[in-house]
């Protein structure tokens, strides 16, 4: 039998094998990625959660009749002994004179970030903040390609899969960099730290990033008319255009007042302030209520029917 022949018997033999083998077996789960979000959402939530808790008990004295007592130029002198505390057997001083911070100095108040500054609770933020990062991390990369499947299914426009193309790579980037913004210190200065701005800008990433993840989620249920709460359509533009405003006027005021040209100067006025820390703390709070807002409709979403199937399968 000539060389070409035995070929061409090994070849129909590995035809025949290959078509009378049994099927390969696959692993298929079908769910909606709006849990991981909803699930990274909640664990951000219980962070800073924990953070206002173990803050306020441990680093903030509580046994004066005002627990704000040191914004009103308390000695520490004043701070009594009963004010010594255990936390996991270590023996703790809950006195921080926030007036000496970083945050205090530029803005002349404390936001949400004073929560997460300080032992404990910046140790406990850093235990539960990977349960925010790594889900977050994931849900950007399926809905990426929930994306393409929905505008190869034509239910999205083609341009929204080139919208995602460039912003979830940023996004991935930012949620996985986020970690630096409780790693650097607003108060430590090189050598031991970089200093604000290196407590601000993972910070700023992360408010960006958010608000990016929300105009692209809105853009979705909108072209899907899925919209949570089975809301207008126009109400679910306002919210997201509202939020991405709030974001940028938050940052700009920020900017400016690091720049020294504040366009809102939050320290004027000493301990009492003015009008323009007013403003500032109302912007704030609408910040954290529009944060809020996007962690129920997130939740909302996971019941919406909108569920994706992942297969694994050897070739």
């Amino acid at each position: 039998m000539s060389v070409a022949s035995k070929e061409m018997n090994k070849e129909e033999t590995r035809k025949f094998l290959a078509r009378n083998k049994p099927p390969s077996r696959t692993v298929t789960y079908t769910f909606s990625i709006e849990i991981i979000r909803f699930f990274a959402s909640i664990c951000l939530g219980a962070l800073f959660a924990a953070g206002i808790f173990f803050t306020n008990e441990y680093v903030f004295i509580k046994d004066w009749e005002d627990s704000r007592a040191l914004l009103r130029g308390q000695e520490e002198a004043d701070v009594p002994n009963v004010a010594r505390k255990l936390f996991f057997g270590i023996e703790l001083v809950p006195y921080i004179n926030p007036k000496e911070k970083k945050i205090y100095e530029i803005f002349g108040w404390l936001h949400m970030c004073t929560y997460v500054d300080f032992n404990p609770a910046k140790e406990i933020a850093a235990i539960l903040l990977p349960l925010f990062s790594f889900p977050m991390s994931v849900f950007v990369i399926l809905n990426h390609f929930r994306i393409k499947l929905s505008v190869m299914n034509g239910e999205c426009p083609p341009w929204f899969y080139k919208w995602s193309l460039i912003t979830s790579p940023l996004n991935l980037f930012v949620f996985q960099m986020v970690h630096l913004w409780f790693v650097n210190s607003p108060d430590m200065e090189y050598p031991d730290g970089v200093g604000f701005l290196g407590h601000y800008l993972p910070f700023c990433g992360f408010q960006t990033a958010l608000a990016i993840t929300s105009f692209t989620q809105v853009q979705y249920n909108i072209f899907l008319k899925k919209i949570p709460f089975g809301l207008p359509e126009w109400s679910a533009k306002f919210y997201v255009q509202f939020f991405c405003l709030l974001t940028l006027a938050y940052q700009i005021i920020v900017v400016s007042i690091l720049c020294g040209t504040p366009i809102l100067d939050s320290k004027k006025g000493g301990d009492e302030g003015t009008w323009e820390r007013v403003v500032f703390i109302a912007l704030d709070n609408m910040y954290i209520f529009c944060c809020v807002v996007g962690i129920f409709a997130s939740g909302f979403e996971t019941f919406n029917g909108d569920t994706n199937s992942f297969t694994i399968a050897h070739q």
